[in-house]
């Protein structure tokens, strides 16, 4: 399973792919697509897709340039673990 997320506008565009193994064998995902389509639910293919701004910031000096647009988004931040000290006492 793969999932790849593309864009950026703080720094350059970002292309990060993920890639997984389920932990489950191939008889036990089968047996829940077949019980999620006896459900009669709609499958994230015929879903509308949902897209949601997403700001990945890092604890390097250049986030200086970028609080206002930080303090400003209007998506999800997810700082790296060095930066969260900082940024909650910024504001």
């Amino acid at each position: 399973m793969t999932f790849t997320i593309f864009g950026g506008r703080l720094m350059p565009q970002l292309d990060l792919t993920l890639s997984g193994k389920l932990p489950v064998s191939d008889e036990v995902v089968r047996a829940q697509e077949i019980h999620t389509k006896s459900l009669g639910l709609k499958t994230y293919r015929e879903a509308k897709a949902l897209y949601h701004k997403l700001a990945v910031v890092g604890g390097g000096t250049s986030i200086n340039d970028h609080v206002e647009t930080l303090r400003n988004w209007d998506g999800d931040i997810w700082p790296s673990m060095g930066l969260m000290a900082g940024a909650r006492n910024a504001g």
